[in-house]
């Protein structure tokens, strides 16, 4: 996948990362509120098949893989948070990067998934004129983001 169509994804799922990241944190805090109810303490876990004498686990055993399993989620929840906030703000930095007109094209289009018809009358051109300018944006905002335009 090149970098303009990499834009072109991450504009398409941009909205969707911004809730994912607003509603996230919250998210987390319950887990960790989750894990702070827990009253076993923790133990140590030997694997499935010590279960300290007994065909079952022990309640501090289970509470410790209740937690672990938790735990487990932060951490991922976490991790994707981060990689959709670092996507969201390159792209929200190189939009800055451009003309008012130029970033409501972008907007427009792939945020907002207006038809290629509503953006030529909004911008007062036809419908392929609008689109070429909206490929040569998207050019730019790869070359914003991954540096496609800077030599070496």
């Amino acid at each position: 996948m090149g970098n303009v169509e990499k834009v072109k994804l991450w504009l398409k799922y941009y909205r969707e990362w911004k809730a994912f990241i607003r509603h996230n944190g919250e998210m987390i805090r319950n887990y960790q509120k989750e894990m702070e109810l827990e009253a076993a303490p923790k133990t140590a876990h030997y694997g499935p098949g010590a279960t300290g004498g007994g065909p079952s686990q022990s309640q501090e055993e289970s509470a410790l893989l209740k937690k672990e399993r938790i735990q487990a989620r932060i951490t991922d929840l976490q991790a994707r948070s981060q990689a959709a906030l670092t996507k969201t703000m390159a792209i929200e930095k190189a939009l800055e990067e451009m003309e008012p007109e130029e970033r409501e094209i972008i907007k427009k289009r792939d945020m907002e998934r207006k038809t290629w018809l509503a953006l030529s009358v909004t911008f007062g051109c036809s419908d392929s004129s609008i689109r070429r300018k909206h490929r040569a944006l998207l050019k730019e905002m790869a070359g914003i983001i991954f540096g496609d335009s800077v030599e070496v």
